[in-house]
């Protein structure tokens, strides 16, 4: 499953282009409709699916595919991890040979059940998952799963990951890593970030395995030229919206396929493409498993966080930490609770405004 991904970009490379890989949701605009959008996708020149799971809470994504997780889940059947799966083992017996990566959030991962799930993928043709809201350290036993079933773990690397993080997230990629162009949410740009050249060539100093890079990439120009320096182009809202192009007479596949076709059309300037060293990605590598001691569920629960707020957390969490220990504001606590009991404690705010000075103390 991870070498089939591998060989993917191999391949684009010798074409002298960068992988093209496409997003869609699943069960958008309809179910019946997912399949025949897959291989109208594959027959564009999608080099790789990414099959959007669909969520209620979609944070990482923009306006566009946030409505197409919203028409999916609508009505009174809503579209499942299960139908995603079903989808794409009928797309292989219709005869799709590109790579599927399920692309969601954790929760309807866990669910399904791990083990369940990773069985469920290899008997529907499944190669992989990406996970937007599974810090690997917090999904330990999802990377080790996928490892063993010979399925892709595919992490996210934002350009706020520090060089440590990057390192880090790369150690358990087993065929490619997504790179996120910027900070904010999926959806078109007008113009790509000036330095994301620059983000691509720091990653590239801590792994040798293939490099797509996503989020508001839309048009010819940007597909030509992230692929000067990645070795594969990421767009999703822009094939989401033209679905909307279908028409009574126009299939969405048939629309989906036509609008791919004006992204991939360009076989790519040698000229221009930047000599990329994938020697080490002939083989998947064995993930290198996230340390236990990092993780934060168990217990006292957990965090599910987008990769692009990882390094936030971390230094408002050491920041918490610090103030928990420090004395001068451990003492300001103590002071302020004394004023608010003082303040709020008669009996015109009674018993009630004490309650509240205690929860507030509490989640101090």
């Amino acid at each position: 499953m991870a070498e089939h991904l591998l060989k993917v970009f191999r391949e684009s490379e010798k074409r002298g282009r960068a992988a093209f890989v496409g997003f869609v949701t699943a069960g958008y605009p309809s179910l019946d409709e997912t399949v025949d959008v897959m291989i109208g996708m594959e027959r564009g020149g999608t080099d790789i699916i990414e099959l959007g799971v669909p969520f209620t809470d979609p944070l990482a994504d923009g306006a566009t595919i946030q409505k197409t997780n919203e028409v999916a889940l609508a009505g009174g059947a809503p579209v499942s991890l299960t139908d995603c799966l079903a989808r794409t083992k009928a797309a292989r017996a219709k005869g799709l040979t590109a790579p599927v990566i399920l692309m969601g959030y954790y929760n309807p991962f866990l669910a399904f059940g791990l083990d369940a799930l990773m069985k469920a993928s290899v008997e529907s043709g499944v190669n992989g998952f990406i996970v937007v809201d599974l810090p690997p350290e917090e999904g330990a036993e999802f990377v080790k799963l996928c490892s063993e079933h010979g399925l892709s773990y595919v992490p996210l690397l934002t350009p706020t990951s520090t060089d440590e993080r990057i390192k880090h997230l790369a150690s358990v990629a087993s065929s490619f890593c997504y790179c996120v162009s910027l900070t904010g949410v999926t959806g078109a740009r007008d113009d790509l970030p000036k330095e994301l050249p620059d983000f691509i060539a720091r990653v590239r100093q801590h792994t040798s395995l293939p490099l797509a890079v996503g989020f508001g990439i839309s048009t010819p120009k940007q597909v030509e030229q992230v692929g000067e320096f990645a070795d594969g182009v990421v767009v999703g809202s822009a094939i989401c919206k033209a679905l909307d192009a279908a028409t009574a007479k126009v299939t969405a596949a048939a629309s989906v396929e036509a609008f791919i076709k004006t992204l991939t059309a360009t076989p790519g300037d040698r000229s221009k493409r930047r000599k990329i060293s994938q020697a080490a990605a002939i083989a998947a590598p064995t993930p290198a498993l996230a340390s236990a001691s990092e993780a934060h569920f168990g217990e006292f629960g957990g965090r599910y966080v987008p990769e692009t707020l990882v390094e936030a957390h971390r230094e408002l969490e050491e920041q918490y930490a610090a103030a928990k220990a420090d004395p001068a504001f451990q003492a300001q606590i103590d002071e302020m609770r004394k004023q608010c009991a003082a303040q709020f404690g008669g009996a015109q705010f009674g018993g009630r405004a004490i309650r509240r000075a205690i929860l507030f103390d509490r989640n101090l």
